[in-house]
């Protein structure tokens, strides 16, 4: 089974890259927004256990100081509009080598394959078509990502969905 763990920077803490995100919009004038989260998402696959997944999250991928993380559910809770890009099927994502061993190091077995992406989430007055419109501009490169429109049911080439 494929599982998702969200990353994101508190509440209370500068989201840099959000920010940056959110000035390039007024910049550009692609619409009015009043904050931009930037959620990282990892997905593992072949990892069944809870604790495995929370020490995962809790050991690799996410500063508890000023980091919040949700394992396969959203850590944001928001009626606003998202996107979500991934890297395009094929596509090598450089940061899995690095996530693979140092799951290896922990001593937890079982990952068969991790993928990596990015969720924006967008408060205040935008529509659809101004996210379209972000997410084209500034968030994606079109060559190597797309707009991810459901999860992945799985990362293993080959592999049914169950």
């Amino acid at each position: 089974m494929l599982h998702r763990i969200e990353v994101v920077t508190k509440k209370g803490f500068l989201d840099a890259e959000g920010q940056a995100i959110k000035q390039s919009i007024v910049d550009l004038n692609l619409g009015k927004v009043d904050d931009v989260r930037v959620v990282k998402v990892y997905k593992l696959e072949g990892i069944e256990d809870e604790k495995s997944l929370r020490d995962i999250a809790e050991k690799l991928l996410a500063e508890k100081l000023w980091q919040d993380y949700a394992i396969d559910c959203s850590v944001v809770a928001s009626e606003s509009q998202v996107v979500e890009i991934a890297l395009k099927p094929g596509v090598m994502d450089t940061e899995i080598d690095s996530v693979m061993r140092a799951v290896a190091d922990l001593g937890i077995e079982g990952l068969k394959a991790a993928g990596t992406g990015k969720r924006y989430v967008f408060e205040g007055d935008i529509v659809d078509e101004q996210v379209q419109k972000i997410a084209e501009q500034l968030l994606m490169n079109k060559t190597v990502q797309y707009i991810l429109q459901k999860p992945e049911e799985t990362l293993v080439i080959g592999s049914a969905p169950a």
